[in-house]
């Protein structure tokens, strides 16, 4: 079968493999399967709401030089779209349908009655001045329904606030998506929605900002660099590989096992798993790279295509024991990361091994290039040892890893700034310091949340903190509501609204008798039979659930409740006062997440250690050459110093997805170097052997070298890292020459 055929037959089993793969395939996003065991209070918050919060962020709006009246008529547009649930601020009209149905059946329960003929006297008097306001007898039946505004006082406690047109000389509105948090595509629809919006108001460059805002054009980014990065690299491929083999068919064998080994990575990853995470694909690809060498040197020997195998079987089996510590790495995604890259390599490697069987690589013209260089006698440590050291000593005084988020983020600076400022100002949660509550049961976990919102009031009146927000409010313990309870029946008790202190209150602020009777209706209805408020409740209801889901959330170890603080001033004392509280602890999310990634680098130096440490004993198990070995890892480890030497320079450190990306410059420099360190049979095998690592070295450094020049951080370090490992691993295995005899 010829060469042609064979490539065929391969990428149509690929295609096969790889489709019904897909079918199968559910591909996850939630990062704590890639981190490390939480090690305190905010690590382990952090790895339970990851990807578990549900509702999405709010799409801020920002509208230079508007008027009020321009930005109430956008406003109305906006609410009119099907994907946007609210946009604040909304018309101050009390209505009872605009409050949700479980929350105005049980508004009873959610604020304590008033002690005395003054406390009622000033509730009144509030609601006489809004009688007075109210343009609708809905508003006015509102009010004699509920004259506590306890409903309306509830949602707006959760909600942020409601003064948002007015603010210098910009305006602003805030739209409450109706789209999960994730669901990319329903948000680039309402973002598409919201522009074409505005650009009928004449606001064609309008501002937007919020985490959907960032996902939706960073996904555009991704997608469209995706595709420029992708034929750029298969046109700089394609003509390279044709420069090196002067014939087309080779061009597309080169691929073709690659390509069958990404679909067995697939195929065997949707059979072993459920579900398997985005991030485990993405750099499994990035470690099938190495199968990239494997048809390049298999091609490009063919004047004794035997002599290539006992090298190549060398390099895939210590590369396929190096990846084999991710399977027991810890993590559910790092084990993930090791089923597709071991599965994926096993595979590449046997459809090159068929795909240049017997009289494939006949057609193939005779390679060609410069010529061998000559052989030598001594061991040369000097390169790799020097260029280690040169490149460690830089990354040992500056410190070699990146621990700050924000560099990793494609958000500009300015933008993050603005964010921040714009959350500042409508008053929503700030998510970096929060107050997280334990317990055993729900019940427990609202008494607990109440108590320290009774702590928290107090370090608001000492100047301590600006604001708290907890699900208190919208969801009282059952024994707080318990308590309001027994507060409506004391006052059916004492007359109701017929007598005692509010037929007082209201007879002197000249309400009539009957004013409040559907406050009184409802009171004895729920005296009758008592209705407590859920949490199910609430997150049966759609307007509620998100809102709900942002702040308790059920556990495998029990409810957990979060109370977020803004503005703290003192964060020890804020600490001080919830220290009693068995259960609550003040977290400060943004250190947590540092932790976190400090903690997930460490698992992965340790794992790329062991990786390289295994490599070693198998390469000294397989050959009985030390030498060789001591050589091979000399300049592997060289190649590493070098990569992270240039990321450290470039960007200021290391982060984890560079140490992964790390990981393929070791396969790629251990490939280099064994073929560089191998005994040619005759000068014809040394010449193909010379221009089999050129080749393999070029087209790996194209392709990352190309991506490098990404707009997306992390993209462009894995380019920048695996580029300028491959370059050094190349030059030191060149030129570092290993002994051999001469040919």
């Amino acid at each position: 079968m010829t060469l042609a055929r064979r490539t065929t037959v391969l990428l149509v089993l690929a295609a096969v493999v790889a489709g019904a793969a897909t079918l199968d395939l559910s591909i996850g996003y939630d990062l704590a399967s890639f981190l490390p065991e939480p090690a305190d209070p905010g690590q382990r918050l952090l790895v339970e709401r990851l990807g578990q919060v549900s509702g999405a962020d709010a799409v801020y709006v920002v509208l230079p030089e508007a008027s009020e009246a321009a930005t109430e008529a956008v406003a109305a547009d906006l609410r009119a779209l099907p994907l946007a649930r609210r946009v604040l601020p909304e018309p101050d009209v009390l209505e009872p349908n605009l409050i949700p149905l479980p929350i105005w059946r049980k508004r009873l329960l959610l604020q304590d009655l008033p002690a005395g003929e003054d406390a009622w006297r000033e509730v009144l008097e509030a609601r006489l001045a809004d009688s007075a306001l109210a343009d609708s007898d809905a508003a006015l039946e509102m009010i004699a329904a509920d004259p506590l505004l306890a409903s309306v006082s509830a949602l707006e406690r959760m909600a942020p606030a409601r003064d948002l047109f007015g603010n210098g000389d910009r305006r602003l509105l805030l739209i409450v998506p109706a789209a999960a948090m994730f669901d990319i595509g329903a948000h680039a629809e309402l973002l598409a929605d919201v522009r074409r919006t505005l650009g009928r108001h004449g606001f064609d460059d309008p501002r937007l900002y919020g985490s959907g805002v960032y996902s939706v054009d960073l996904q555009a980014r991704t997608q469209q660099e995706a595709k420029l990065f992708s034929l750029l690299a298969t046109v700089a491929l394609a003509l390279l590989l044709f420069w090196h083999f002067r014939a087309p068919a080779a061009v597309v064998a080169a691929g073709a096992p690659m390509l069958a080994g990404a679909a067995a990575g697939l195929g065997v990853s949707s059979l072993v798993y459920e579900q398997v995470h985005g991030i485990a694909l993405a750099f499994g690809f990035t470690l099938l790279g190495v199968a990239v060498d494997y048809p390049l040197h298999a091609l490009s020997h063919r004047s004794n295509p035997g002599a290539v195998w006992a090298t190549l079987r060398l390099g895939v089996g210590s590369t396929l024991i190096a990846y084999s510590v991710f399977l027991v790495g810890g993590a559910a995604g790092l084990q993930q990361l090791g089923v597709f890259a071991l599965s994926g390599l096993a595979v590449a490697a046997l459809a090159t091994a068929w795909l240049t069987a017997g009289t494939a690589r006949s057609a193939l013209p005779p390679t060609t290039g410069r010529a061998a260089p000559a052989g030598d006698t001594v061991l040369r440590l000097w390169p790799w040892v020097v260029v280690a050291t040169a490149a460690a000593l830089p990354l040992a005084a500056r410190g070699p890893f990146l621990d700050d988020l924000d560099a990793l983020t494609p958000i500009p600076r300015e933008t993050l700034a603005t964010d921040a400022e714009l959350r500042r100002q409508v008053g929503t949660n700030n998510m970096r310091h929060v107050a997280a509550t334990r317990a055993a049961d729900l019940e427990a976990a609202l008494r607990l949340t109440e108590a320290a919102a009774a702590r928290l009031d107090d370090a608001l009146l000492a100047g301590e903190l600006e604001a708290h927000r907890s699900i208190s409010p919208l969801l009282p313990s059952r024994s707080r509501q318990s308590e309001r309870m027994d507060g409506i029946r004391q006052f059916l008790a004492g007359g109701g609204i017929r007598a005692g202190a509010f037929a007082h209150a209201a007879a002197e602020l000249s309400f009539g008798g009957d004013a409040f009777l559907p406050f009184h209706d409802d009171a004895v209805a729920f005296e009758r039979s008592p209705e407590w408020l859920s949490v199910d409740d609430l997150l049966n209801h759609p307007e509620l659930a998100s809102l709900t889901g942002l702040y308790v959330l059920d556990t495998s170890a029990g409810w957990m409740s979060l109370t977020f603080l803004s503005g703290i001033t003192d964060h020890d004392a804020v600490a001080d006062r919830l220290n009693g509280l068995d259960g609550v602890q003040l977290v400060d999310l943004v250190e947590a997440s540092r932790t976190l990634v400090v903690d997930l680098r460490n698992r992965i130096s340790i794992l790329l250690t062991a990786a390289l440490s295994a490599a070693g004993v198998a390469l000294w198990l397989l050959t009985r050459d030390r030498r060789r070995s001591v050589w091979l890892l000399g300049n592997v480890a060289a190649a590493l110093a070098v990569s992270a030497c240039l990321g450290v320079w470039l960007r200021g450190g290391l982060s984890p997805f560079d140490l992964m990306a790390l990981a393929l410059v070791a396969g790629l420099s251990l490939d280099y170097g064994l073929f560089h360190s191998r005994t040619p049979a005759d000068p014809a095998d040394a010449l193909e052997t010379e221009a089999a690592v050129l080749i393999c070295a070029l087209s790996s450094f194209v392709v990352f070298a190309l991506l490098a020049f990404s707009r997306i951080p992390v993209l462009a370090g894995i380019g920048q890292t695996v580029a300028a490992g491959v370059a050094a691993a190349y030059f030191l295995t060149r030129f570092g020459r290993y002994p051999k005899p001469g040919t």
